[in-house]
């Protein structure tokens, strides 16, 4: 359910008494409050670095997480006096976490933010870029372990100014699929128990792990042995959740040039589809149109993994071609959705989007990495 609160429903928001927290990602900040004490604890445990002082009345905007929301029938989250209606129960704080984060991303103006993690040797920073489920948290981790600096499980944010990698230490996100969870575990450390994922600091893993701001070296993109093959290169799957209210979006999706709806299903407040999109310039900015025009029905938004990660291979590291990178940066940046403050920056251009991509791309070394066993893995980068 999507509903825009009226003037008594936000006056009777800010008469509630709530639990809070503030915070500043990169160039945005918000206040967060929830009616749940222990959404604010698990949010301050995960997120401990960008917690900040309170600020000023006014200075940044007041986002709520309704455990039990008075102006809906269960579980919501409220963004900009629009609220949004998620699925109830163990599975809310993992949903609103996605959506909170893709609106709080689409408002970072002077940042590049990569899907990727960090680490650091000196100064050199190496970002290991890949998609969800890709291996790269147990990568990143591992080079932790023999002696990198972490800077970043989740995001790398360049900042436009300079190219500069800034820290974004959020708590590493273990899946219960993770070699190294178990062992993590069983040290004793604190961690939060959140959508299937363990998030723990990393400074309790490996104390005097975290690194500073640096200049990235080398850009590591993880695939696996099937991405190298051409027939499954030629189109990707993308998951879109749209809200109930809009499943008669369907019908245009499936409209998109060369764009196929291969699956729907409904869910309990939105309706997934994961469409078979081909890796074309048409069809990524016809996608990109449609999620501008219709973006106050989109749920969510992401590439699916079909595979398994599998590390028991034999690794390779391959030179890349920086056009290559240019592609996948750009294609999968995290702050690029058509309605997000970078593109408004551009001016909505691509082209000039692209040029600063490739700037930056300028002094990097770009290499493809075949995921396998870690040890192969960390040696490869250790003889960079």
């Amino acid at each position: 359910m999507l509903l825009t609160l009226d003037t008594p429903q936000r006056q009777t928001l800010n008469t509630m008494q709530l639990f809070g927290v503030t915070c500043r990602f990169f160039d945005v900040g918000i206040r967060l409050f929830s009616d749940s004490a222990q959404y604010i604890d698990m949010f301050r445990k995960i997120y401990k670095p960008f917690i900040i002082a309170e600020a000023a009345a006014g200075e940044f905007p007041a986002w709520y997480l309704f455990e039990t929301c008075p102006f809906s029938r269960g579980s919501s989250v409220i963004i900009d006096n629009t609220l949004y209606e998620l699925p109830s129960g163990e599975a809310f704080l993992g949903h609103a976490e996605i959506f909170l984060f893709q609106k709080l991303i689409d408002r970072v103006t002077n940042y590049l933010l990569l899907h990727g993690g960090v680490v650091a040797q000196g100064d050199a920073g190496y970002i290991v870029y890949a998609g969800s489920g890709a291996g790269k948290t147990t990568l990143v981790l591992n080079l932790v372990l023999q002696g990198y600096k972490f800077l970043s499980d989740e995001y790398c944010p360049l900042r436009l100014e300079d190219f500069a990698v800034i820290p974004a230490p959020q708590g590493i996100g273990l899946k219960k699929d993770s070699p190294f969870l178990q062992t993590i575990l069983r040290t004793g450390v604190e961690y939060v128990d959140c959508s299937g994922k363990y998030y723990v600091d990393c400074e309790s893993i490996v104390p005097g792990s975290l690194g500073g701001v640096c200049k990235a070296k080398y850009f590591i993109m993880l695939t696996s042995e099937q991405e190298h093959q051409p027939s499954a290169s030629a189109f990707q799957k993308i998951e879109v959740c749209l809200f109930r209210e809009a499943e008669s979006l369907i019908a245009i999706l499936n409209d998109l040039p060369g764009v196929t709806v291969i699956h729907q299903s409904p869910k309990q407040f939105y309706t997934e589809c994961i469409l078979s999109l081909p890796r074309t310039r048409t069809a990524i900015r016809a996608l990109h149109t449609f999620m501008k025009r219709y973006e106050h029905l989109l749920y969510y938004v992401a590439p699916v993994r079909e595979k398994k990660t599998d590390f028991s291979h034999k690794p390779r590291l391959v030179p890349m071609q920086r056009s290559e990178a240019l592609f996948e940066i750009f294609t999968n940046l995290s702050n690029r959705s058509p309605s997000s403050a970078l593109l408004a920056r551009t001016a909505q251009s691509y082209q000039q989007l692209l040029m600063t991509i490739a700037t930056f791309l300028k002094d990097v070394e770009c290499y493809r990495l075949t995921t396998g066993n870690l040890e192969g893995m960390t040696q490869l980068i250790n003889a960079l």
